[in-house]
């Protein structure tokens, strides 16, 4: 997979494991960037799923669907990226 370069929005999650972690669950949170053809990044979105455990993959996916969701209300034509092959493959098979 390649390095991106600007302008382009991207999607990123976190899945924090603890002693509590059943099953690759944890904290997770995920976010949305706009990264400018200079390489400047604004954070466009970011939502924290509070109490609920869940997957870095279910995280990742979220992202991503949030990620096409503020383009598409916000008529954002670049390209969009995400490194996660799951979320992708998920996307892909609607």
């Amino acid at each position: 997979m390649t390095t991106p370069t600007g302008p382009y929005i991207c999607s990123d999650a976190a899945c924090a494991m603890n002693a509590d972690n059943i099953r690759g669950k944890g904290k997770t949170e995920y976010q949305g960037i706009f990264v400018d053809k200079n390489g400047n990044r604004r954070q466009i979105f970011h939502y924290h799923f509070g109490s609920t455990y869940a997957t870095n993959n279910i995280g990742e996916f979220s992202g991503l669907v949030h990620l096409m969701h503020w383009a598409e209300t916000n008529n954002y034509q670049g390209d969009l990226y995400c490194d996660s092959k799951t979320a992708i493959s998920w996307v892909k098979k609607g």
